[in-house]
């Protein structure tokens, strides 16, 4: 197997509702394809600050000289939102892959809890706390930080994987201005649409795609 010692360092990311050792597998991945992969930990539900994630990553990424991000859903905002808190990490980055990452916000049903309607009677257990992070986004405004500070990220290049029936995270909100746009192109037809998000989320051929990139370019 080929050293890659001196090349960049994986670092993975995963959403809402996602624990982090579900990315265990991932990491063995990279492993065998000789790659050193780190993933950021979460406390899986928690919303309540993303600006902590975000400090998880930002300390992950100082350790490397080199890095690659890979972040699912909230773990994509999560690496956009240290890129606006902390750009001095910038350089140290090479690359970002969002996938159905809420960079813009979250579908406006979520918002005014109308969608627990169209999912199933009774409550969405994570509908207030998709709620709460449309709310957090909103607040701390990070889509309109990391846009002012586009001459600090430069030298990192972000590619965000969107999917056209997310009905969570919808295409338009899912992908920064300078962002190299992706549309997924796995289709779930025997899932219902306001499950996509999760279907794309959780399929492991969209990561796949992305490491064969990485394998090909480094």
């Amino acid at each position: 197997m080929k050293s890659r010692n001196k090349e960049p360092t994986i670092l993975l990311l995963t959403g809402l509702g996602m624990n982090y050792r579900l990315l265990y597998p991932y990491k063995r991945i990279c492993n065998t394809y000789g790659w050193q992969c780190e993933i950021v930990e979460n406390s899986s539900f928690s919303t309540d600050d993303i600006d902590e994630y975000s400090r998880k990553f930002a300390s992950l990424v100082d350790k490397y000289e080199n890095t690659i991000a890979i972040g699912i859903s909230l773990g994509g905002l999560a690496i956009i939102n240290a890129l606006a808190n902390h750009p001095s990490i910038a350089g140290k980055i090479q690359r970002v892959y969002t996938i159905c990452s809420p960079v813009k916000g979250i579908h406006e049903d979520i918002m005014s809890l109308s969608l627990s309607k169209k999912i199933m009677s009774g409550e969405w257990p994570d509908l207030f706390k998709l709620k709460k992070l449309g709310k957090t986004f909103l607040e701390k405004k990070i889509y309109n930080k990391i846009s002012l500070m586009k001459e600090d990220i430069s030298s990192t290049s972000i590619y965000s994987y969107f999917h056209e029936n997310d009905h969570i995270v919808p295409p338009e909100k899912s992908f920064l201005d300078n962002s190299v746009k992706r549309r997924i192109k796995y289709k779930y037809p025997l899932i219902p649409k306001v499950f996509h998000h999760h279907a794309a989320c959780s399929d492991p051929r969209i990561f796949l795609e992305i490491l064969n990139e990485i394998n090909s370019d480094y």
